[in-house]
């Protein structure tokens, strides 16, 4: 599964009933893939955080207008990319540990979606040393 396209609707949350109807290999996958696209969709969030001047507060007011112009109006969709965006400009050792679990998150689906298994490779030498044959002394019989 690959994660949903930019401005695309998010992956909607597995129901319990769903789920319950899933094998539990599917149903694993189901909450990987449910994960792995809020993962996403949040770093997609911080990625926004040029749009925001942590310095400017009438621009920052505007921008906030503009997102909840772009969210229809959902205050708490527009408060949540606030949030998160303010927390993308923090310094490494102020911002909440949850922006690091998350881009963890992310790197860890995208490895899984990427790997490819391969033949385990056993690396051999073989080395052959020829040495001389011995020389016997060698004694003639006669009969």
């Amino acid at each position: 599964m690959t994660p949903p396209a930019a401005g695309s609707a998010p992956i909607e949350p597995l129901t319990e009933r769903a789920a319950n109807r899933l094998a539990p290999a599917d149903r694993m996958e189901a909450m990987e893939a449910e994960i792995f696209g809020e993962s996403a969709e949040t770093l997609r969030m911080v990625q926004r955080f040029r749009e925001w001047d942590p310095e400017d507060k009438e621009k920052q007011d505007a921008t906030f207008k503009n997102w909840i112009l772009e969210f229809d109006g959902d205050m708490d969709k527009a408060e949540e990319l606030r949030n998160i965006v303010r927390a993308a400009w923090c310094p490494k050792k102020d911002a909440p540990y949850a922006l690091e679990i998350n881009l963890q998150t992310y790197v860890a689906g995208v490895k899984k979606r990427t790997h490819k298994p391969e033949a385990q490779t056993l690396n051999v030498q073989v080395v052959q040393m020829s040495a001389p044959m011995p020389a016997f002394p060698t004694r003639r019989i006669d009969k």
